[in-house]
């Protein structure tokens, strides 16, 4: 959830200030960072035995605009998750984009968020991809999932 919040705070912040439409693609945001943060787990789908995990590792965000006035919002981090209670280890691997548009009659933002979580040692496996589009027809916004996918094993 807090990425989904960096992507539309940047998104905000750059339509705010007036982005004109390029003639070429401009690279706007190019940073890794670090990050530590203790995460729950969902209490109505478990999948290890901990019920809080402590995230570590890195994250890159990479924003730039588009030659058709949009903007493309690329996070990815990778790290690993350590059960508080057990000390089981998993890898992480997240990634998300977001083709946001700008300008244009037909105007249509895909979001795209994609989480693994791989199992150590017999621990299971988390897989979650949802793929989600925005289109906006005669001002009236409307959306779909095209893909959803969550798995546990």
């Amino acid at each position: 959830m807090s990425t989904f919040r960096i992507s539309f705070a940047t998104f905000v912040f750059i339509a705010l200030t007036g982005l004109a439409t390029p003639a070429q693609a401009e690279l706007l945001v190019n940073e890794w960072s670090p990050f530590e943060f203790p995460i729950l787990q969902d209490p109505e789908a478990p999948c290890a035995n901990d019920p809080v995990f402590l995230a570590q590792g890195m994250q890159h965000l990479k924003v730039s605009t588009l030659r058709n006035g949009g903007l493309a919002i690329n996070f990815n981090a990778l790290g690993t998750f350590t059960g508080l209670e057990t000390g089981e280890e998993w890898h992480w691997r997240h990634n998300f984009a977001d083709v946001l548009p700008i300008f244009g009659d037909n105007r249509v933002g895909t979001y795209q968020d994609t989480l693994k979580i791989i199992g150590q040692r017999g621990n299971p496996t988390y897989f979650a991809k949802v793929r989600v589009h925005v289109t906006e027809i005669g001002g009236e916004m409307k959306s779909y999932f095209e893909v959803e996918e969550i798995t546990c094993k």
